[in-house]
Formats: structure tokens, C-alpha cells, sequence
């Protein structure tokens, strides 16, 4: 094992091999322009981790009490990750040789060799960041070579997933990728002159130019139009609870809507299936379900703050975090939302009435014609606001709620970006760590526990149908990225 990466890495097979034979020998005196063609080393790597591994198991196994579980190989997790990237695809591996095939028609085998550009490189990808040492900072030139857009990120999140503690680099011209390095520290390299890098760090309020309908028509997956932008934690969340769709950020609930229903009145065009899912806010039942009709759901909580406040969700967060009082912490924070409610119930309850009242503002007759036209669709329009019937209900409600002690319930009401930093400190954490460490275990490797619970708390989406009543959409100051 060791001569086979001596030469993979230093291009120098002896035990002996240093920094400087890697420069000598792998780089050719010229790490800047050197050719590498180090394929067939990599193959001899791979396959000598196969051999060590599986000769180990097997003594192990002939004087073992118990069985041992089998140990998984490079070429394990490359067949895994790479058949993820390319699901009509078969990689086989065996007999000292790699061989692919498809999974529909004919079935025929055929060699690595023979493999096209993109499956090559991704198999090369995939072994050489596992090749890589621990802790190891991985420099990839242009990640999207040969690659389909609507793969890229999907390879590099399996293969960031599989190595925790290496340091991903990239250096790439494709902003899209870019922009689908969800917390990533992006660099914008703007020159290079007397041996000086001209760059800065984007911050997250820079603009990312995202080329909309070329990205949702290159990947071929059903659209989901949501809220917020592409750094936003709408993106992030729902790009893992609806991995089956292209998540595409819009700005403001308006736009959702717009989006949602303007895609699918062109679905002649594209063929693609599209959802849109917004934040509740003070929306009423009927509300809820006029949107569902044209395929916007709406979270069953006030915002998407709250869906990881979730009492499935901070179970998981417990478990995680190895608290054995997770009964205790959650009761906590159920009670302390409650107060939250409480101290702030005239303010949940004129909010919620008042979002009542908005809503029939639209029933305003924008197409009379005439002083007095105008003036009777005026009056209709306010005789049909009931501002105490309004408030009342909306009060019960809250009261209601606060007498139950219904947490869902709160949740629903409840808009409060604050909840997450002040719950953080029940489970011994700082008031910025708690959204952290969510984001940290949907993106793991094992995060089934964490997106099962999300899933579980976000709602079942359902394709839009092409509408010509599309809903009147109130003004939105959020820019829109449609």
C-alpha cells in the first residue's frame, strides 16, 4: 500500500519518497503547467486498498469469535457515490478490473476504458479525494469539466460529505457552481500582475448573477420555487428535504406565487413539473388551501425559522448532542415559546387581524368606471370589514392556543426570528450555534434522523396546474430573483 501511494502521490514509488521527489517527479520541476496522467496510478491504488483490506478481514475472520462486520473499501464508496451521481448507471468492480453498464436496454458490460468523458472524470474524482490523506486541503481546477450542470453539485456534496476533514478548494468560472457551495467562503480572484492576486471575499449580501431558466431547464427535475435567495436557509433546508427537485429561490412569497403559476402555464414548453412553498405567516385556512390548489403549500408554522424548532426536530438535536435530558430540554423550550407567545399576544393577535383585513382589500372593484362606481366599490369593500369580528377571532384563537398549551400551535402563530438564538441556550449552546449545528447535521453523511424529522414537519408537495384566475399577488418590496 504504501508503494502504490508513494506513487500516486509523489510520483515516486521508494518508502523514502518526500515533498521533493513530488516536485521532481509528479509535477515534472513544473507544478503550475505539469500534465498529469495519473489515472492507471490511481486504478493501482485503489485496487491495492481492495487487496489489503479484504486479506486483513479475511485472517481476522479464521480466528475470530464473532463475525466481524466487512470493512468498506475506496471502490466501495466510489461505486456507491458514483452510481448516486448517475442512477441509469452500474458500475462493476471485480476481477482486478472496473467495468460499467446501464441499467436499462441491453444490460452489455463495457470497460473503463471506454467509459465517456463525464463518467471517467467522476470516478477520478471521487477516487482521489478519498485517496487524499487526512486533513488534507484539495485544490480542484474547474470542478465542472465534463460535468452536466445538473450533477456537479450533486458529486461534490457526496464527496465533500465522505471527507469531513479535508478543505475543499475550488477554483471554477461557472457562478452557478459557485453559488451552489452552500457556506462556503467565496473569493472572487479579479487579477493577477507582478506575482500578485488581486481578490476579495464576497460577502453574503453580494449579488450572484444565477442564469434562472438555463439552470431549471439543464437539470430536468421537477422545480421548486421558494422564498429567500441563494444563501438563504429556505435554500438550504428544502435542497435536502426535496433532493428530487431543482430548489429555486424567488425573494418574497409574491414572487413564489407568480413563479409557481407562470412555470406551469408554459409547461408546453419545458415539460417540467413545478411546486412553490412559502411560509405560512398569518395566511387562514381557506387562504391555505386556495394556494395548494395551484400548487403552493404552505408551512403548517409562522416561518421557516420555526420548522427547526420542531419537536420532532429538537429530538434529534438532543440526541445528537448526546443529552441525556431530552424530555427536560424540550419541555423547556415548549414552555419557554408558550411564554413567548403569552408576553406577546396583542401584538400575534392585531397582526393576525390585520392580515385579515389586508386580504379583503383585494375584494376592491379595481374596474369600476365612474366617480360613483368607485365610491360604491369603496364602500362595499369596507362594509365588508368587520374590524372587531376580525379581532376577536383572532384572539380567541391565540387564547385558545395559550390555554392548551398547543407548541404546534404556537409555532403557527408565533413569528419571532429571535426564537432560535434565545432556545440555543437550553441544549448548553451559544445563541449563534443551535441553526449552525442543524445545518451541520443535514448535510452529514448520516443526516436520515435529521431530514426524516424535517420531512415529517415540512408539508407533502403537489405539482401546479396551469391556471388562468392566477391570484392577485399584494406588493412585495423583495427583490425577486424571476
Amino acid at each position: 500500500m504504501d508503494i502504490a501511494g508513494n506513487s500516486l502521490f509523489y510520483g515516486y514509488a521508494s518508502a523514502d519518497a518526500t515533498a521533493h521527489h513530488k516536485v521532481l517527479y509528479r509535477w515534472g520541476s513544473k507544478p503550475d503547467t505539469f500534465f498529469q496522467s495519473d489515472y492507471e496510478k490511481l486504478l493501482t491504488f485503489l485496487f491495492t486498498d481492495e487487496f489489503e483490506k479484504s486479506t486483513k478481514y479475511r485472517q481476522r475472520a479464521r480466528v475470530a469469535e464473532h463475525k466481524e462486520i466487512v470493512p468498506t473499501t475506496h471502490l466501495d464508496t466510489i461505486k456507491d457515490i458514483w452510481e448516486s451521481v448517475l442512477p441509469d448507471r452500474e458500475l462493476v468492480i471485480g476481477g482486478g478490473k472496473v467495468e460499467v453498464r446501464s441499467r436499462a436496454g441491453d444490460g452489455l458490460l463495457y470497460n473503463a476504458a471506454d467509459m465517456s468523458d463525464g463518467e471517467r472524470v467522476i470516478f477520478y474524482l471521487i477516487g482521489q479525494s478519498l485517496a487524499a490523506k487526512p486533513d488534507s486541503i484539495l485544490v480542484v481546477d474547474e470542478p465542472e469539466l465534463h460535468l452536466h450542470r445538473c450533477l456537479q453539485a450533486r458529486l461534490w456534496d457526496a464527496i465533500e460529505a465522505e471527507r469531513p476533514d479535508c478543505l475543499f478548494v475550488y477554483l471554477t468560472h461557472d457562478l452557478d457552481f459557485a453559488a451552489s457551495r452552500v457556506n462556503a467562503v467565496k473569493l472572487w480572484l479579479r487579477g493577477y500582475e507582478n506575482q500578485q492576486w488581486d481578490w476579495c471575499v464576497l460577502d453574503h449580501d453580494g449579488e450572484i448573477p444565477e442564469r434562472l431558466l438555463l439552470e431549471i431547464l439543464g437539470s430536468r427535475k421537477p422545480v421548486l420555487f421558494v422564498e429567500g435567495d441563494r444563501d438563504s436557509l429556505e435554500v438550504y433546508v428544502y435542497s435536502h428535504v426535496y433532493p428530487g427537485y431543482t430548489v429555486t429561490p424567488c425573494g418574497g412569497a409574491p414572487a413564489v406565487i407568480h413563479a409557481t403559476c407562470s412555470f406551469s402555464a408554459l409547461k408546453h414548453l419545458h415539460a417540467l413539473e413545478c411546486s412553490g412553498i412559502i411560509d405560512r405567516d398569518r395566511r387562514d385556512d381557506e387562504e391555505v388551501r386556495r394556494l395548494a390548489d395551484r400548487g403552493v403549500s404552505c408551512l403548517d408554522v409562522s416561518e421557516i425559522e420555526n420548522l427547526l424548532l420542531d419537536e420532532g426536530v429538537l429530538r434529534v438535536v438532543a440526541e445528537s448532542l448526546r443529552r441525556d435530558d431530552a424530555d427536560g430540554v424540550i419541555a423547556q423550550v415548549k414552555s419557554f415559546v408558550l411564554d413567548q407567545l403569552a408576553e406577546q399576544a396583542e401584538r400575534v393577535t392585531s397582526a393576525i387581524a390585520a392580515s385579515q383585513m389586508e386580504s379583503r382589500f383585494r375584494a376592491f372593484d379595481a374596474k369600476a368606471k365612474g366617480e360613483d362606481a368607485l365610491s360604491n366599490a369603496l364602500a362595499d369593500m369596507a362594509h365588508g370589514i368587520d374590524v372587531g369580528a376580525l379581532y376577536r377571532v383572532a384572539r380567541t384563537d391565540v387564547e385558545a392556543i395559550l390555554a392548551r398549551k398547543d407548541y404546534q400551535g404556537a409555532l403557527r402563530v408565533l413569528d419571532n426570528k429571535g426564537l432560535i438564538p434565545q432556545v440555543a441556550g437550553f441544549f448548553g449552546l451559544k445563541s449563534n450555534e443551535l441553526d449552525r449545528h442543524i445545518k451541520r447535521l443535514v448535510a452529514a453523511k448520516d443526516a436520515a434522523a435529521i431530514l426524516e424529522a424535517l420531512r415529517a414537519a415540512a408539508p407533502r408537495l403537489s405539482p401546479a396546474r396551469a391556471v388562468m384566475d392566477e391570484p392577485k399577488v399584494e406588493e412585495d418590496t423583495t427583490t425577486a430573483a424571476v
